[in-house]
């Protein structure tokens, strides 16, 4: 059988037909010899089958993993063979290299065992036919070590994980707290709920109890827990509260507190309530309020004090909007809060005082009482850095503190949270300190108190508090007591508790406040333990009837002698006797029916202008008055006599004064008397007299002592100032300019007669007949002479000193020559404009000297128009001074008004607390005077009959002094009208005119003089007082030793005599008190002239405010003219600046540019050969190309080594194009670029042509263009060379590339035809064409330029020649000088034109 060969292999099944495993030998026919043609069996039988020796042919069978194989053996072994194979045929793998299956081996595969990859865990594995179809790798690894699982050993094995080390270690999960024991790469275990810890081992914050379920759930609060964070007891499940939760789960106050807040430290707010309830609610209604200053437009009423309590002036800064104190030595300072800040602000409790502070210097000096809070005579201190605040410091920084009594917020002394919150309650004052060193300086900003308003808008505020009051106590705080309740101690603040009334049964109310009971049963006092007025009994008794009626007219109080007796001890005043039986002196009526029928007591109305110490000042039965006093009359003294006038009504003494009427200005009655109105004391003036007393003119008339009326002013509306005039020579007052009695015609030498005045001629001396203009101040002027002033000669005439003489002869001549020049002028303009219109320039020899001429001129001209803008600067400067300077007087004297305004208000509220005192204690005084008299007189009379003319006269005298009491109290009381009037007046001056000082500081003069006199006042009043009390006293002394007498040993002399000294007492207290009253009228005039000077104030005010407004729209108006012209100014100035240093700048480019021009002008034909030569050679380049294409295809066999080399080549090539296409570009960009250039300089020139009002507008377009040409040039002749080198670059690399690969080739060739293109679309020869063609153009009209400028030099010089020989005052000489210089310079002008077109 014949081997199969090398292709057999490749066929398995041909390989499995060759394999022999078994040999059969078939023995089909046995060699007889030819004996079986005899048919003998037995000869048949002798013969047989034997094989003595069987040789197969054959090989090994190692399936191509070996290359021999042992013979010696009966089957024969493979040898040699890979040591990753086994068994005889290399028929399977050795033991771990079982990562792939057994294959035999192919000529493309050689199917060698893999081995097993278990990272060095295992050397034991089995092929997994799973595992290989799902990865790829089929070696399971066996008998993983270090804890190792997996096909791989590549992870842990279960309930193990993997440390960073790569060791595998026991996860050690808690089989209590964890859901598996399998943790993951972190070893931490998967818990269970509420569990926590990598080993599932312990409860979770806010959990507890740990069982196999997990851990329960806390349910911890967390607006209760500590830190709001929720976290309890592992054990117990007990939460951790803060300071004032309570509860297991933390979500309850404790007893005396309430809303539990999670932005409260504490958990819940202490009940204030006043003590009074420890159970409180939060209270709708109420929402976040913050009370602010900011400063943003004045110091908000913060003030200032040392630690002395002196009072700091408090600096504003309305730029920064702050406050500021300055120290001048070593003192402190605090700011005080203003009054909003202060008050009932308990809403502020536990909420942030904040402020921003800063001082000046940098080591500062902190105390304990650097914040003070002052409130109920309770103080609380801290210092600056406490609440982790930083000490202060140059820079601003913001400052918060918290308002709470914890410890931790430092606030000194420690007190507990109901006196901390008193504090707030009613705060006095805040003051935080802003000095921390001598002769330092702070300033305050931004400070915020965060409270609650009730509003429904905002966020909730919670923390504010409804009390739930107990028994006895009403309010939201329970501040105030339920009906039948009063404080204890009375008046004692809502702090004191509530106790029941003690009202004796006799009632069921009280005040809560001061604890008087609201009595009944006929009972009064604070208890209800005495009887009412006109009531007797023990009212202790407590019962309905303790108190029976007195029966005393008009309810009077009474007395209870005995068990029968009663007394009235409160008679009406009308009224006199034990029972009030008798009518007093002083009053009339028939009370008994004496004389027909009966009729009361009545006082005798005489409206007090009587003397009330005489006796009979009226008839007692009809009441006629009979001894009128102060010049009064009438059956009641009610009117005035004739010849006076005023109220006499009026309390005291009437009102009654002489009529005060000028004789001149008053219309006598028929009997040539001065009489008044008797009410008023207006005198009856006579035409066009006004005043009280007719002596004065009314505004627009003058002369009072005609005795004729007033006659009218009759100023004119327009001359004068306003309608009035001297009242005693009728002069009007007149504007400036204008004159005359009426100011109705202009002052000599004046014109223009109008609202605004008049204006001076101002006419020339020498050329007018008079110094006096017409009405539109034309002067007369002499003959040859002209203008308004006639300050100047007639057209051709001069010297005004001769008389304006005329010019000589030769200036007609000089007329036809402007006229000539004019012409050609006119013709050299249009010829100017056509030439800004071209952009080539014409050169000249001398370019450098006119052009040096050009720029000095225009230095020159720029530098005296920058010096006249600096000096009109600096007016504009000191004019903005002066104002800022009149602004701030201003508002000093507004900030006076205001200090000043707010004193007379201290004054008067001062005065009238004063006046109401007195009042208050005469009335008091003088009442107990006289109950006490006459109750002693009372008795007395009652027990003695010789005592009733003693307490009849002591009765009298209280009378007497009851009646000084109520006459001081009125008179105090017309004072403070009078004051509350004066204060009207300045309160109504100081609003309509805040501006007016010197005025308000007289008023404030005559104020204090007024504030005296009522000081006087209030002295002679209380030394009135005094007197009464000691008489008084007397009366109580004379009722005492009256009491203690018994009537048979009476001493009437003793009596007698004291009640003489009384009586004198009592004269001399009456003569005190007409002192008295007449300084209190003297007094109450003085008022009054100063009430008519406040009014003459008062319309200065108005008319001062009507200048001042004026003034401040004058002001105002000036500023904004001001402004706009610094602004214009200053715009002028930088642009005049700019284009200075821009035509600098542009002379020295010039001048390095000329010689760049020539040269760039000889430079045309080299670029035209040079764009020749780089057509030729790109011809040539593209024949090499051709040629290389060629050489290429024969240079296959280098392929390989020259791929690389060609790639270099390829890609410098494809630089090389890139850098030809950018130098393209850029040629493109730098051509638009130098058309801008042109259009920016074109724009830069006419501005500056519009400034210096020059006729150089061609020179700079000259010198611009110049410029753009010589860019442009070089910008072509760059990129020209550029794009030459480029295409010599390529084509010395094409030249000395030699393996070149083809593709390459190819794509190098498209390269360069895209450079070719990029060549053509940049136009170069297009642009050369069109510049030839200008060039052309140009040249034709420099010739044509050439023939104007020669004519135009002639002209000019005859020009010259005509001027100079003109005399030297001819008129307007200076016009054609002008229009020749102006001529030069345009010639000069066409020449750079000229020089600058030959170099272009």
């Amino acid at each position: 059988m014949k081997s199969p060969g090398s292709r057999v292999f490749s066929n398995p099944h041909r390989v499995e037909w060759v394999t022999a495993t078994e040999i059969k030998i078939t023995l089909d026919r046995l060699n007889t010899f030819g004996d079986e043609v005899f048919g003998d069996e037995q000869v048949l039988r002798s013969y047989f089958y034997a094989i003595a020796d069987v040789a197969v042919g054959a090989r090994c069978k190692c399936n191509g993993h070996a290359s021999e194989c042992i013979t010696s053996t009966v089957e024969g072994e493979c040898a040699n063979a890979n040591i990753i194979q086994r068994g005889p045929d290399c028929n399977e793998c050795l033991p771990f290299y079982n990562d792939a299956p057994w294959h035999r081996a192919a000529a493309t595969n050689a199917h060698e065992c893999k081995q097993c990859n278990c990272n060095g865990f295992s050397n034991r594995c089995f092929f997994d036919k799973e595992l290989y179809e799902a990865t790829g790798h089929g070696g399971h690894c066996l008998d993983c070590i270090a804890n190792r699982d997996g096909p791989n050993c590549e992870r842990c094995r279960e309930n193990y994980h993997m440390r960073e080390d790569g060791y595998c270690v026991a996860c050690d999960c808690n089989s209590v707290g964890s859901r598996t024991l399998q943790c993951n790469s972190e070893g931490k275990c998967q818990c269970k709920p509420g569990v926590t810890g990598d080993k599932c081992d312990r409860c979770e914050a806010n959990y507890y109890e740990f069982l196999t379920q997990g851990c329960k759930s806390c349910g911890c609060d967390e607006k209760g827990s500590v830190n709001n964070q929720p976290d309890c007891d592992s054990i117990s499940g007990t939460c951790a509260c803060k300071e004032n939760v309570e509860g297991k789960q933390c979500n309850q106050c404790k007893p005396g507190f309430f809303n539990l807040d999670y932005e409260n430290e504490f958990g819940c707010t202490p009940c204030f309530c006043y003590g009074h309830s420890s159970k409180c609610s939060s209270a709708l209604g109420f929402s976040v309020y913050a009370i602010e200053s900011t400063f943003a437009k004045s110091a908000e009423k913060w003030t200032a004090e040392d630690d002395y309590g002196r009072k700091i002036e408090v600096k504003y800064d309305g730029f920064s909007q702050t406050i500021a104190v300055q120290a001048e030595g070593d003192e402190v300072i605090y700011f005080l809060a203003p009054e909003r800040f202060l008050g009932d602000q308990r809403m502020s409790y536990n909420q942030i005082l904040e402020f921003t502070l800063r001082i000046g210097g940098n080591i500062p000096l902190p105390t304990a009482t650097d914040i003070i809070l002052e409130g109920n005579g309770i103080s609380v201190t801290n210092t600056i850095f406490a609440q982790k605040n930083s000490l202060p410091t140059v820079q601003s920084q913001v400052y918060r503190f918290r308002l709470h009594e914890h410890s931790k917020y430092g606030w000194q002394p420690r007190l507990p949270s109901l006196s901390f919150i008193s504090i707030l309650t009613n705060l006095t004052a805040i003051k935080i300190k802003g000095i921390y060193e001598a002769k330092d300086v702070g300033s305050l900003d931004n400070i915020k108190l965060v409270t609650a308003a009730r509003t429904a808008v905002g966020n909730p505020a919670l923390w504010v508090e409804i009390c739930d009051c107990p028994k006895g106590y009403l309010g939201q705080f329970c501040e105030t007591c339920e009906p039948g309740y009063r404080h204890n101690p009375a008046r004692g603040g809502p702090f004191k508790p509530c106790v029941p009334c003690n009202c004796n049964n006799h009632a069921s109310l009280c005040d809560p406040n001061s604890g008087r009971c609201i009595c009944q049963h006929n009972t009064t006092g604070e208890n209800c333990e005495l009887c009412a007025r006109g009531f007797y009994g023990n009212a202790l008794g407590g019962t309905p009837e303790d108190c029976q009626p007195c029966g005393c007219p008009n309810d009077g109080a009474c007395i209870q002698v005995d068990e029968d007796a009663i007394v009235c001890t409160e008679c009406p005043v009308e009224y006199t006797g034990p029972r009030c039986e008798i009518c007093a002196d002083g009053y009339f009526g028939d009370p008994n029916g004496r004389f027909g029928f009966t009729t009361r007591c009545a006082s005798c109305q005489c409206n007090e202008n009587i003397d009330l110490n005489a006796i009979g000042n009226c008839n007692t039965t009809t009441g006629e008055c009979l001894k009128c006093i102060y010049n009064t009359g009438g059956p009641h003294c009610e009117i005035c006599l004739p010849g006076y006038y005023g109220n006499a009504l009026v309390l005291p003494k009437g009102d009654c004064k002489p009529c005060q009427c000028y004789y001149g200005g008053t219309v006598p009655d028929p009997s040539g008397a001065l009489r008044c109105d008797q009410n008023t004391g207006v005198c009856s003036c006579k035409p066009h007299v006004v005043g009280r007393n007719c002596d004065q003119c009314e505004d627009g008339y003058y002369n009072l002592q005609s005795g004729e009326g007033c006659q009218s002013c009759n100023c004119d509306p327009i001359g004068s100032v306003n309608q009035t005039c001297n009242v005693y020579t009728g002069q009007c007052h007149c504007r400036e300019g204008v004159t005359g009695l009426r100011c109705d015609r202009c002052q000599a030498r004046m014109y223009g007669f109008s609202i605004d005045g008049c204006k001076p001629c101002d006419c020339d001396i020498i050329g007018t007949k008079d110094l006096q203009c017409d009405s539109s101040g034309q002067c007369p002027c002499l003959d040859n002479v002209e203008g308004r002033r006639c300050d100047r000669c007639k057209e051709n005439k001069y010297d005004r000193q001769r008389g304006c003489v005329e010019c000589p002869d030769c200036y007609n001549l000089v007329q036809d020559a402007a006229r000539t020049h004019n012409s050609k002028l006119n013709r050299l303009t249009t010829l100017l404009n056509e030439i800004e219109q071209t952009p080539i320039v014409i050169p000249d020899d001398q370019f450098p000297d006119e052009l040096s001429k050009l720029v000095t001129f225009t230095i020159n001209s720029i530098a005296q128009q920058e010096h006249d803008i600096r000096q009109r600067t600096r007016e504009i400067s000191r004019t903005l001074s002066e104002i800022d300077e009149n602004t701030f007087t201003i508002n000093e004297k507004i900030q006076q008004t205001e200090v000043n305004t707010n004193n007379i208000d201290n004054i008067i509220s001062e005065a009238e607390d004063k006046l109401y005192e007195i009042e208050i204690n005469i009335n008091t005084r003088g009442k107990n005077a006289l109950e006490e008299a006459y109750e002693r007189s009372q008795i007395v009379g009652q027990q003695s009959e010789n005592m009733t003319k003693i307490a009849q006269d002591a009765r009298e005298l209280a009378d007497k002094l009851d009646s000084d009491a109520d006459s001081i109290v009125a008179i105090a009381e017309e004072a403070k009208n009078k004051s509350i009037e004066a204060y009207d007046i300045v309160k109504t001056a100081n609003n309509d005119q805040t501006h007016i000082t010197d005025e308000v500081r007289r008023f404030r003069n005559e104020l204090v003089l007024l504030e005296n006199k009522l000081n006087q006042t209030s002295d002679w009043t209380e030394e009135v007082s005094n007197k009464t009390k000691a008489v008084k006293n007397e009366a109580l002394n004379l009722f005492t030793d009256v009491k203690n007498l018994e009537v048979p040993r009476a001493d009437l002399p003793t009596f007698k005599q004291r009640s003489v000294e009384l009586k004198e007492a009592a004269y001399r207290l009456s003569n005190m008190s007409d002192n008295l009253f007449h300084d209190i009228d003297s007094l109450r005039n003085t008022i009054e002239e100063e009430s008519d000077f406040g009014r003459q104030l008062l319309d200065k005010a108005y008319d001062q405010q009507d200048e001042t407004d004026d003034l401040l729209n004058e002001i105002h108006l000036t500023k904004e003219a001001t402004d706009h012209a610094i602004d214009s100014w200053n715009k002028v100035l930088n642009e005049t600046e700019n284009i200075y240093k821009y035509l600098k700048d542009f002379d020295t480019e010039t001048q390095k540019s000329k010689e760049e021009a020539e040269k760039a002008l000889k430079t045309i034909y080299d670029i035209d050969v040079i764009i020749t030569d780089t057509q030729r050679k790109t011809f040539e380049a593209q024949q090499t190309l051709k040629e290389a294409t060629d050489y290429a295809n024969k240079a296959s066999e280098s392929e390989r080594s020259g791929r690389k080399s060609a790639a270099e080549y390829l890609k410098q090539i494809e630089k090389e194009a890139d850098a030809l296409n950018f130098n393209s570009t850029r040629l493109t960009h730098e051509i638009d670029i130098a058309e801008e250039k042109i259009f920016e300089t074109e724009t830069a020139i006419a501005d500056l042509s519009k400034i210096s009002e020059t006729n150089s507008s061609l020179m700079n377009e000259a010198k611009v263009k110049v410029g753009a040409a010589k860019i442009a040039t070089d910008s072509v002749s760059k990129a020209v060379m550029d794009l030459l080198g480029d295409v010599n670059s390529i084509v010395n690399e094409l030249q000395n590339s030699e393996d070149i690969d083809e593709d390459e080739l190819v794509r190098l060739e498209q390269q360069l035809k895209v450079a070719n293109n990029r060549i053509k679309e940049a136009k170069l020869d297009e642009r050369l064409s069109q510049l030839q063609e200008e060039h052309k153009s140009q040249n034709n009209l420099i010739a044509q330029y050439k023939i104007d400028i020669s004519r135009l030099h002639k002209d000019v010089e005859n020009i010259q020649n005509i001027v100079e020989a003109l005399p030297d005052g001819c008129f307007r000489r200076w016009e054609y000088v002008h229009n020749i210089i102006g001529t030069s310079h345009m010639m000069s002008i066409l020449k750079n034109l000229y020089l600058l077109d030959i170099i272009g």
